[in-house]
């Protein structure tokens, strides 16, 4: 049997390297893409490639030409493309709402959810030609329960709920779209919020911990598989149940 093949945005570090990491350990073929990271999207191709195939992709997904392009790279390659993980995303510069530029308002959309956009329209067709096509999104947990400090963000993943209702319904029956809402996981985007807010945060856990990048993967990997072929239009959080608060 052909090997699958794997698309996983911003994949050079935190959630996006686990994820490829798993998917590779699953015998997928994966594309890293990164932004800007290129050492540590290699270490991650080197790790990918212990397990299976990887294939290292630099573009702005914000950027429908730069998208395009890769899109164009991929079909050449490989002329498929089973699952695509969206989950290239980003804070800029958390704060009050009033402080909130205008450059950094529309950059935090543009990458957060403009990107989950660009990819879904470019490669919906070639995940269609699989058969068995899977989309996986990643919102947040502030994508459901607002947090005033990164209000863009927030709003920006709230919109990837919506994309990911949308599409489901959209490109039934051929590929399934589902989206996963972190909480609080061991990355440096959590971590360098300070230890006092990471130490509010465990303490209002119930599970008393942060999540690991390995946690968020193996769902990943499940929504991959024909093990859930039937599951559609799912927001599902990873959280700890920091929700139940």
């Amino acid at each position: 049997m052909e090997k699958r093949v794997a698309l996983v945005t911003g994949a050079s570090r935190g959630i996006g390297k686990a994820i490829a990491i798993d998917l590779a350990k699953n015998n997928y073929i994966v594309i890293i893409n990164y932004y800007s990271n290129e050492k540590e999207a290699k270490k991650v191709l080197e790790e990918v490639n212990s397990y299976s195939e990887g294939f290292l992709f630099k573009a702005d997904v914000s950027n429908l030409n730069e998208v395009n392009d890769m899109y164009e790279k991929i079909k050449k390659k490989y002329n498929r493309l089973d699952v695509l993980v969206n989950n290239a995303g980003a804070i800029i510069r958390p704060g009050g709402w009033k402080e909130i530029s205008e450059e950094d308002w529309q950059r935090t959309i543009d990458i957060n959810l403009k990107g989950v956009f660009n990819c879904i329209k470019v490669f919906a067709d070639l995940l269609k030609e699989s058969k068995s096509g899977r989309i996986i999104n990643f919102t947040s947990t502030v994508g459901i329960s607002a947090v005033a400090p990164v209000i863009a963000y927030g709003a920006a993943k709230a919109g990837v709920i919506n994309l990911t209702n949308a599409f489901a319904k959209v490109l039934a029956p051929t590929i399934t779209v589902n989206a996963i809402a972190p909480g609080n996981i061991d990355t440096d985007m959590t971590t360098g919020a300070g230890k006092e807010l990471v130490d509010w945060v465990i303490n209002n856990t119930p599970m008393k911990r942060l999540g690991r990048p390995e946690e968020v993967a193996y769902l990943v990997s499940f929504l991959a598989s024909e093990k859930a072929s039937f599951i559609t239009g799912q927001i599902i959080e990873v959280a700890g149940g920091y929700d139940l608060r």
